[in-house]
């Protein structure tokens, strides 16, 4: 019997290789033909991506559920030294908030008013929030930006 943790691991591993197999910085998945492949159930997908592919890892998820959905996967930091590696994954390593911004105006999940707010923000926390804290700070606050904006628009995991 495989334990829940151990089938984790192993739906981690997999798109982690797919990923880095790839080459690039974005990988389109279908979950229910994951699911089948790696025989499991495709709300332990969805578990893995929430817990294992955040954006305080260094990665962006959308999904689409129903037929013809998908998920889409993109590594947002190219400061991580490999795939799966995120800037939470150091402390004194954090994420480029610029291109993290960039890919969710990109994406529509938020507008140039939003886009500029948030921008504002995390510049003003760069340069006052001191420099043993600021990872982890700047880490948090675009994980949470990404989960507000998730929720608020059409992107659902």
């Amino acid at each position: 019997m495989i334990t829940m943790n151990m089938l984790a691991d192993r739906i981690e591993k997999f798109i982690l290789e797919e990923l880095r197999s790839q080459n690039e910085q974005q990988l389109i998945l279908q979950r229910k033909t994951l699911a089948d492949l790696l025989e499991c159930a495709p709300s332990q997908i969805t578990y893995v991506l929430n817990t294992r592919f955040s954006a305080q890892r260094g990665f962006l998820v959308e999904s689409r559920r129903g037929s013809g959905g998908y998920i889409r996967i993109t590594v947002a930091s190219p400061r991580s030294k490999r795939i799966g590696e995120g800037p939470a994954a150091e402390k004194d390593e954090e994420i480029d908030t610029d291109l993290f911004l960039d890919q969710m105006f990109r994406k529509g999940m938020v507008s140039r008013q939003e886009l500029r707010l948030c921008r504002e923000m995390l510049n003003t926390i760069k340069t006052m929030c001191p420099g043993e804290r600021r990872s982890e700070v700047m880490n948090t606050l675009c994980g949470r930006i990404y989960q507000i904006m998730k929720e608020g628009g059409h992107y659902d995991l």
